[in-house]
């Protein structure tokens, strides 16, 4: 079961993550998801980021152990009656409700709060008419009103709102717009659907009103977290807030809608291109003759006649196997449309598209980046130290980096303002981690880690057999050797990062990629929260001390296919130079445009304990350092991984032996 997640107050760096369908595994996004995180829309709006913890979730709902009763869920009224001229516009568009109430308690007195509904997603609904706006809620509080506000360039600009006079109760409260408002989305970038409400202070049940439910999409709230007054993007405890519109229009009686399109997000060139997406039938009248068109680069490939008989409105999904021989090394668009649709061809069709890299050469990797979340202040941290532990005896290829945040008010002794920032980019709660900074789950790339022992076995193995998948789904482009040593007559820590990449390493990460350096220390005894206690002497491993590159990484220079950085960091007299580590890892460059596309994903990391000898050997903290790097037939052709018989290997150390493989 998971535990309660804990929450911070940082003010950290503006996030604009957009939710990534991968082929890995579905059960990590469900099992996993328990701190509250960040959900950003795809669209770049002029929000800021509202601080870590800013939504909180009422404690009472925490199952303490397996058996203890939880809350129940806001009772939901029956299914809304909609016309056949009528259909749901919001985050999502059942009558689902959050099981937990939610509220921004630190944010006392009338409060807008709004779902981000980016404008490709609600294209049908131009020209419709609003004639009613419901909300959710798992407490009664006071609403104020109800409104729809337009994103415009990065601005906003008011739409509609109409007050709300009446009693609110749990569940769905309807308010029927006087005069319907029409849907003009032309140049709108995204809508925000909301509603006022008033917010208690924490102590009151009223404190935790809010309905968060489905699946999780942005939020925003217009308030002050230390930025002015502005709107904020907030957590959302994984699910949507439970606002939605009526949208009265003449909608066509047949309307097949595809979305959620996924691939492989590497394919080697000649292999077979995995893929898939869903659909269902937006319209009233049945369709039972219709096929969708798949293209790579607009060049259709592929024609996949109706998958499903009588379509209805439940969502279906397919998968399917393209070929990729002909496909050059780079980036391409897989896009999925509905070609026909009762023998006719759609005049506005409904389509989906994602990206694939098509690669070559793959280098071996050496370990994967474990970047932790966590506080001094949080109680449930621990609960998350303990998870990656057991995670951690199980691998040796983990680079393990704990990064510390301030919370509720506490300020952790361990918190640098890097660390701060790299932090903003991936979590928005503790304890939390992030693996390759890959997203695994929707929306922040880090996911909730905080579980109680008792299954402590089954959530290390999930991550485990995702970071398998990882292995084995994204090739490596670069390799990551680190040398470190404490200089003993400068007192400084002297790291030389070296490797090679493939040829193909500027067409799949770009001239921008960037490689980023971290200074951790292990075994520091300090003090820290434990479900509510505080431990004096706690051992605190792996700390985040120093980024000594630039926190979001500097540009990897390369020469041929190959590159070498040195670093000489001084060395504080407080830190313990007998128990640090340097972690290096090589990633895609953090831009705004990798940052929209979930798409910072690390390519290889190793870590190694620093020498405080006279030796001058680092020495790797998991694995062996002498790792096979190349491998070759008898007859000298160079091969990606080895083949049964008699292979040449070619050591890190640039060491060549031969090995037989059974």
């Amino acid at each position: 079961m998971p535990r309660k997640s804990d929450k911070g107050n940082n003010n950290i760096h503006n996030n604009k993550i957009k939710r990534m369908k991968r082929f890995l595994l579905p059960l990590i996004a469900l099992m996993l998801s328990v701190s509250i995180t960040n959900a950003q829309s795809g669209v770049k709006l002029n929000t800021k980021k509202a601080p870590i913890g800013t939504l909180q979730k009422n404690g009472n709902a925490m199952p303490a152990v397996p058996g203890t009763n939880k809350q129940k869920a806001a009772t939901a009224p029956a299914k809304i009656q909609l016309a056949e001229n009528q259909k749901i516009m919001g985050p999502y568009t059942t009558d689902e409700l959050g099981q937990y109430g939610m509220g921004l308690t630190n944010k006392p007195g009338n409060l807008p709060i709004a779902a981000i509904l980016d404008a490709s997603n609600i294209k049908k609904f131009n020209g419709g008419k609003v004639t009613a706006i419901r909300f959710g809620l798992c407490y009664a509080t006071k609403v104020n009103k109800v409104f729809i506000k337009a994103v415009k360039n990065g601005k906003f600009e008011d739409l509609f709102e109409q007050e709300f006079t009446g009693n609110t109760v749990v569940g769905w409260n309807t308010v029927t717009i006087e005069n319907p408002y029409t849907l003009d989305l032309n140049g709108v970038d995204a809508l925000l659907l909301g509603f006022e409400y008033v917010q208690a202070r924490q102590g009151n049940a009223a404190a935790f009103p809010l309905s968060f439910a489905s699946k999780e999409t942005a939020t925003a709230a217009y308030t002050d977290f230390g930025e002015g007054l502005d709107w904020y993007t907030i957590g959302g405890a994984g699910g949507s807030l439970s606002v939605q519109a009526i949208v009265e229009k003449e909608y066509p009686a047949a309307d097949i809608v595809v979305n959620d399109v996924y691939s492989m997000e590497f394919v080697k060139s000649g292999d077979k291109i995995q893929y898939g997406f869903s659909y269902y039938n937006d319209g009233t009248a049945p369709i039972s003759v219709y096929s969708f068109g798949i293209a790579i680069d607009g060049n259709e490939v592929a024609v996949i006649e109706a998958p499903t008989k009588d379509l209805t409105t439940t969502a279906k999904n397919y998968s399917g196997m393209l070929e990729a021989q002909n496909l050059p090394v780079g980036y391409h668009t897989l896009s999925v449309y509905v070609k026909q649709m009762n023998n006719e061809t759609p005049a506005d069709a409904s389509n989906s598209d994602t990206k694939l890299g098509v690669y070559t050469e793959s280098l071996q990797r050496q370990k994967h980046l474990l970047e932790h979340f966590t506080s001094q202040y949080c109680a449930y941290c621990p609960a998350g130290i303990n998870l990656l532990e057991y995670l951690n005896k199980q691998r040796d290829d983990l680079a393990w980096v704990s990064l510390h945040g301030n919370m509720n008010g506490g300020v952790d002794m361990f918190t640098i303002p890097e660390g701060t920032d790299i932090m903003g980019l991936m979590t928005g709660g503790f304890p939390s981690a992030a693996f390759d900074r890959f997203p695994l789950g929707d929306g922040d790339i880090a996911i909730g880690i905080g579980v109680q022992d008792a299954y402590i076995p089954t959530y290390a193995n999930e991550i485990s057999r995702t970071l398998d998948q990882i292995g084995q789904q994204y090739p490596v482009f670069a390799t990551v050797d680190i040398t470190a040593k404490v200089n003993e007559t400068t007192g400084n820590l002297d790291i030389k990062v070296s490797g090679e990449t493939t040829k193909e390493f500027a067409a799949l990460m770009g001239n921008e990629a960037a490689i980023t350096v971290y200074v951790t220390e292990d075994s520091i005894v300090a003090r820290q929260l434990n479900n509510g206690i505080w431990k004096s002497k706690y051992t605190h491993n792996s700390v985040l001390r120093k980024v000594v590159t630039d926190a979001y990484g500097t540009k990897l220079n390369v020469e041929g296919n190959k590159y070498e950085n040195n670093y000489n960091v001084t060395l504080p007299d407080g830190w313990n130079k007998k128990n640090l580590n340097a972690v290096a890892f090589i990633g895609n460059a953090i831009t705004d445009e990798n940052l929209a596309n979930g798409n910072i994903w690390v390519t290889n990391a190793n870590c190694v304990k620093a020498d405080y000898s006279t030796t001058g050997i680092s020495t790797p903290t998991a694995s062996a350092e002498n790792r096979p790097v190349e491998y070759y037939t008898l007859d000298g052709i160079r091969i990606e991984t080895p083949a049964k018989g008699l292979n040449i290997v070619k050591l890190s150390n640039g060491e060549v032996r031969k090995i037989m493989i059974k």
